[in-house]
């Protein structure tokens, strides 16, 4: 099992598989988090785009987004939007993929490519405060900078600041909290750990030990700089975007009532705070093994671990000082969105410390492998299983290793299922493509490497065709591998879509809806202003206000947060009344109105779905 393939091929085409493959896998276009991106990039395209719109209105100008919306509409303006969406979509996940493969393969040897492509690409990994993917099938900000995040880390644990200095200011460009964050972080840790290493050596006296200290030093400075420079405007831009609303105010809706799933650690559920804790068991032992035994750079190690530790005391301070004692500083960093750092490291981890046990001597070691690399699929599963392992090699040496290996496979199976784990089919067949890769380009002999690349290309084309045409005849087949897509707003078939259309068709361009507050799609299909959805949520201040009145006016005070609050919105909306009604269109201009067909009313339907009506709105007709 100790095959070593130089080339990186192997890497890149099951990159390319993966990214395909997850790209396909239920790609979507107009929903989702697309509900508040997209009007703002339409703005940007057109500025006459639904001029009488709260949302937009509010968004123009807003610095979060500026660079991610005029990048999107830039491409816009040459290619139709649905498919730039879609080529960015594909390109961040292959990136993605590719990068996590290189950086794997370049710090624990080429084993590690092709698993961390398989971990990385395939398994959820931990969701604690509902934690940024790694990989997904529809673009967002955070979509389009996890490569950057992935090359930022890396050059980080190679020691090179200045290029993480450089990939995550990009990612601050597109996502300024997670390219910041990650960025200052990283810069951070290498700080830490030349302090410590330059206090170790004790004034070298040797020139190369000197060189070596002023050097490090000066790259540290160089990345600094090169990351300020980045910093420096869209922190400015932010401070500078108009007034602030007062600390408990601005808590209160960001986070206690709007997005208590990110913020709040005590609404977080029970179940992943276990999966957190199983992940980073795991992962720990994984970075144990491999510090201990020298199977990777103890400074890349050191340095993982010191960015680790900065993410958990940052997560600590996100439960004291956004849940106890709020502060906007700490609310205002997200913290536990960082969570995507410690997943993406602990993964590189586990694929590390995998592959090393492949790439051993001893075929007792490549049971174990078999073991963890079986159980990487579940938290807990991996936890127990890398649990068995460190035990065996701390206390039960007596035991056999192949019936550790063998009790470690059973038991994270059993784990694993009575945790309602299911088999992932896009994780076998990633994982068996990259064994055939590699061990074809480890052997010499040209037409292993042909036969290897034709299958995976082979693969890549039939994940293709179930994406492209889904009714193709072997469906049966690539249907495992991608659903039918929604590539443009023309096939979203929701009752928001198709009361949109009908919108569209049949009212005033500057009518104002009225809506069920879930309801953002409407604004996109319909072109048509509404005056405010639960969804699509206002960073920009006082404006985050105005949005928290909106949705009181319109649907009524609740108790409850977070999608709690939306669903008892909607229970409430089902029984709004005529005047409540009329005295929103005193505030808000209201022209129409959707209503649910159960709820009574005196105002003229003008349009009946299979679940809502549309009505003018006219006080004439009040009750």
């Amino acid at each position: 099992m100790n095959l070593r393939a130089s080339s990186p091929l192997p890497v890149v085409l099951l990159a390319v598989l993966a990214g395909v493959m997850v790209t396909c896998q239920g790609y979507y276009f107009g929903g989702g988090n697309h509900v508040d991106h997209l009007p703002a990039i339409l703005r940007a395209m057109d500025a006459t785009y639904l001029p009488n719109d709260f949302l937009v209105n509010s968004m123009e100008g807003f610095p979060g987004r500026y660079f991610y919306i005029e990048l999107l509409a830039g491409l816009g303006r040459v290619i139709p939007l649905p498919y730039v969406f879609l080529i960015l979509t594909f390109a961040s996940n292959i990136a993605a993929a590719l990068l996590a493969g290189l950086a794997a393969r370049d710090l624990f040897g080429d084993w590690a490519g092709p698993i961390a492509i398989c971990i990385v690409m395939a398994v959820a990994g931990i969701g604690l405060g509902e934690a940024t993917a790694l990989r997904g099938p529809q673009l967002m900000p955070q979509t389009l900078v996890v490569p950057l995040l992935i090359a930022a880390l890396w050059a980080a644990m190679c020691g090179r600041p200045v290029l993480c200095a450089l990939a995550a200011g990009i990612a601050t460009l597109f996502h300024p909290l997670l390219g910041l964050e990650t960025g200052a972080i990283a810069l951070a840790a290498l700080v830490v750990q030349w302090m410590v290493w330059r206090k170790g050596e004790d004034q070298p006296e040797n020139a190369t030990g000197r060189r070596r200290l002023t050097g490090d030093f000066a790259h540290l400075l160089a990345g600094g700089a090169v990351f300020g420079l980045f910093a420096a405007p869209v922190l400015l831009a932010y401070w500078s975007s108009g007034g602030r609303l007062p600390t408990e105010q601005f808590v209160q809706i960001a986070a206690q009532f709007r997005l208590p799933h990110h913020y709040i650690p005590s609404a977080f559920p029970a179940a992943d705070y276990r999966h957190a804790a199983a992940f980073l068991a795991a992962a720990g032992i994984a970075w144990w093994w491999l510090r201990r035994n020298g199977r990777a750079s103890r400074r890349a190690m050191n340095l993982a671990a010191l960015i680790v530790g900065f993410i958990l005391l940052s997560c600590a301070g996100g439960y004291v000082l956004v849940e106890i004692i709020p502060t906007r500083l700490w609310t205002s960093l997200q913290a536990f969105r960082m969570m995507i750092v410690i997943k993406w490291l602990g993964m590189l981890l586990i694929s590390g410390s995998i592959a090393r046990l492949l790439q051993g001597m001893d075929e007792g070691e490549h049971l174990e492998a078999y073991a963890l690399l079986l159980s990487a699929i579940v938290p807990v599963a991996a936890a127990v299983t890398y649990v068995t392992w460190a035990a065996k090699r701390l206390i039960l040496r007596v035991v056999s290793l192949s019936g550790v290996a063998f009790g470690g496979i059973l038991l994270a199976l059993a784990v694993a299922f009575w945790n309602g784990a299911v088999p992932s089919l896009q994780f076998a067949v990633l994982l068996c493509i990259g064994i055939v890769l590699h061990a074809a380009f480890a052997r010499p002999g040209r037409l292993g490497k042909v036969a290897a690349s034709a299958a995976c290309a082979g693969m890549i084309a039939v994940v293709l065709a179930g994406f492209v045409f889904p009714n193709n005849p072997a469906r049966n087949i690539t249907k495992r591998f991608a659903t039918e897509p929604v590539l443009t707003l023309y096939d979203l078939q929701t009752p928001e879509a198709r009361t949109g259309r009908w919108a569209k068709a049949n009212t005033p361009q500057d009518a104002i809806f009225l809506t069920p507050p879930d309801w953002g799609q409407f604004r996109l299909m319909a072109e048509r202003a509404i005056v405010v959805d639960f969804k699509s949520f206002v960073w920009a201040e006082p404006a985050m206000a105005e949005w928290n009145e909106r949705l009181v006016d319109c649907y009524g005070e609740v108790q409850r947060a977070g999608f709690s609050a939306r669903t008892d919105m909607d229970r409430a909306y089902h029984k709004i009344t005529d005047q409540r009604i009329i005295e929103v269109q005193r505030k808000y201009g209201i022209s129409h109105a959707v209503l649910y067909r159960e709820t009574e009313t005196r105002f003229p339907v003008l349009y009946t779905g299979s679940d809502v009506k549309v009505v003018q709105v006219s006080a004439q007709y009040a009750k």
